[in-house]
């Protein structure tokens, strides 16, 4: 993976981005900048010919969830420069190594201001038959931990599915954590005419 950016580069693109953006359209700062996670193995595979959208293993996935983490820790070292929130991305594809994720990412966050977001979970909307049970079973197992640790922000990354933003409107309501999500199926289904 010779063109991925190390985590300090991403964070500088990102602010880059940002100041762009609050210059042209005279907007402060945005609310969360995601930390810079991987979905190489998780999510997806990258060959020769470009990237392929499949679920990994366990095994596919440790570098991806090692990755995700030591960004997160450079993202906290680095936090004086973000203006809003981070939103500390989390990776796994069992429930046991999401858990696991997420116990070592969660203790970076500032309480009352950090975000927990779910990556590598995107592929939900493509794999609804297998992937929405380890959506919901990843969710509620992840739920009651973000509690303990007084999170109050929860994005979820890439998933816009009916039956998984219901999980999702369960969960909020039962631990009182505002969620919110982002997708780009709404526009492509409407540009290639789905409904």
């Amino acid at each position: 993976m010779a063109c991925r950016l190390e985590p300090w580069q991403a964070l500088e693109r990102q602010l880059k981005l940002e100041r762009w953006i609050a210059y042209h359209n005279g907007s402060a700062y945005a609310e969360a900048l995601i930390s810079y996670d991987m979905l190489d193995g998780v999510d997806e595979t990258l060959t020769e010919a470009g990237r392929i959208k499949q679920r990994g293993t366990d095994v596919t996935a440790s570098r991806a969830v090692q990755e995700t983490i030591r960004s997160a820790h450079i993202y906290r070292a680095l936090r004086d420069r973000v203006a809003g929130a981070i939103a500390y991305a989390c990776q796994g594809v069992s429930t046991a190594q999401y858990l696991a994720c997420a116990r070592q990412i969660l203790p970076l966050l500032r309480s009352g201001r950090d975000w927990f977001a779910f990556g590598g979970l995107c592929i939900t909307g493509m794999q609804r038959r297998t992937m929405l049970p380890i959506f919901q079973a990843t969710l509620e197992a992840v739920f009651p931990l973000l509690a303990t640790y007084g999170v109050q922000r929860v994005h979820i990354l890439g998933v816009c599915v009916p039956e998984a933003i219901r999980v999702v409107q369960q969960l909020e309501a039962h631990y009182q954590i505002t969620c919110s999500t982002d997708s780009s199926a709404p526009e492509r289904a409407a540009i290639f005419g789905n409904t």
